[in-house]
């Protein structure tokens, strides 16, 4: 039990994950002792009364209103920053009874095919698992295959900060949904000597703005989320350009917050605010990008197989091995791995879903009437 937290407590989501064949039942109460960023459950009896793309509120019978924030948001874990995607199923004047999932974080729980009205937990990716002993999984490493490790794929969310001051003008921002590569600029950072000048016109005014105009790097391959603004100062005193992204962040935070029934604020912020570790000056804006980009698994990551067996991934096979009844075999681990650490539960979930399988197959032959193959 007490590995179970430690290792887990470090996991991350997956686009492979799926709910678990084999449950102990805390799967569903995980999601009733979180908070809103990974999932709302109803407490009492209500009713969705708002609803749009932003967020969802639902007012109990008793008068409390509870609100969630839709779509995209950002959780973090030591230095990185991961996507979450927090959905709903409701519509608008639904009924919500106790126990009733409002909104969910689909990275991470599923509806339930068990209790349709709620969600549960899912804790990673079903594969065939060889325990062996050999070379490849001595000291608790293991090997993957190929198309087990394209379903372990995960995202993470690398934050560009560009520090702006209010002279400054910002053009060629990019925008939310835009593909970037490594080298490609994210703004121009216009200087103030040429920022709010146009007695220069066509090449002249060009070549000087490329002389004062800094042009940050992406420095990752990946996607535009979005933009976030923070400032220290009157946006009366900003240039237009740099005016019109402060509004249109205003705008959208705005729009999540009022949605989720928050109260509204705005990206003005003080000195206390700090980039980097330093305070962000009066009359300076920092612009974050977002960019999402995908994640392979490959040598050097970690896995946990079943619920506590850490190991550390040697080789990605393009051929796995196959059992001799044709099962392709999705990672090997090693066999006394399992009983140094005294666990009977890889045993359990790898029989159970095998069986619960094989029993589901032949329930669905059967039912269709064809032979069913014992």
């Amino acid at each position: 039990m007490n590995f179970i937290n430690i290792q887990h407590g470090h996991g991350i989501s997956c686009v492979g994950y799926t709910v678990p064949i084999v449950r102990t039942g805390e799967e569903d109460e995980i999601a009733k002792r979180n908070s809103d960023i990974f999932a709302s459950i109803a407490k009492r009896p209500g009713k969705v009364v708002s609803l749009n793309k932003d967020g969802i509120i639902v007012r109990y019978d008793d008068g409390e209103e509870v609100g969630v924030q839709l779509g995209r948001r950002y959780g973090g874990a030591s230095s990185l920053t991961y996507p979450f995607d927090i959905v709903t199923d409701k519509k608008l004047g639904d009924r919500v009874e106790p126990g009733d999932a409002i909104a969910w974080n689909s990275n991470f729980f599923a509806k339930d095919y068990l209790n349709p009205r709620g969600v549960t937990w899912k804790s990673g990716v079903p594969v065939t698992v060889a325990l062996t002993v050999s070379p490849a999984t001595f000291e608790d490493s293991s090997t993957i295959s190929q198309r087990a490790a394209e379903k372990l794929t995960t995202f993470i969310t690398e934050r560009r900060e560009i520090i702006v001051r209010f002279d400054q003008a910002v053009h060629e921002m990019v925008k939310a949904g835009q593909k970037v590569d490594v080298f490609d600029s994210l703004c121009v950072v216009e200087d103030s000597l040429t920022s709010g000048s146009d007695i220069f016109k066509g090449t002249t005014a060009e070549t000087l703005r490329q002389y004062g105009a800094d042009a940050p790097r992406a420095k990752v391959k990946g996607v535009i989320d979005g933009l976030e603004i923070r400032y220290n100062g009157e946006k009366a005193s900003m240039t237009p350009t740099l005016r019109a992204i402060a509004d249109h962040c205003d705008r959208q935070m705005a729009a999540q917050q009022k949605a989720a029934g928050k109260p509204v604020l705005t990206g003005r912020t003080l000195n206390h605010y700090r980039v980097s570790g330093k305070p962000l000056l009066p009359n300076v804006a920092v612009i974050t990008v977002l960019i999402t980009h995908e994640v392979p698994y490959s040598v050097g990551d970690k896995a946990v197989l079943g619920n506590q067996l850490k190991s550390v991934n040697g080789d990605v096979v393009e051929n796995p091995m196959v059992s001799e009844s044709g099962v392709v075999i999705d990672k090997e681990f090693g066999s006394i791995a399992v009983g140094a650490r005294i666990v009977r539960s890889p045993y359990l979930i790898g029989t159970t879903s095998r069986l619960s399988g094989r029993l589901g197959q032949m329930i669905v032959d059967a039912y269709r009437g064809r032979p069913v193959n014992v």
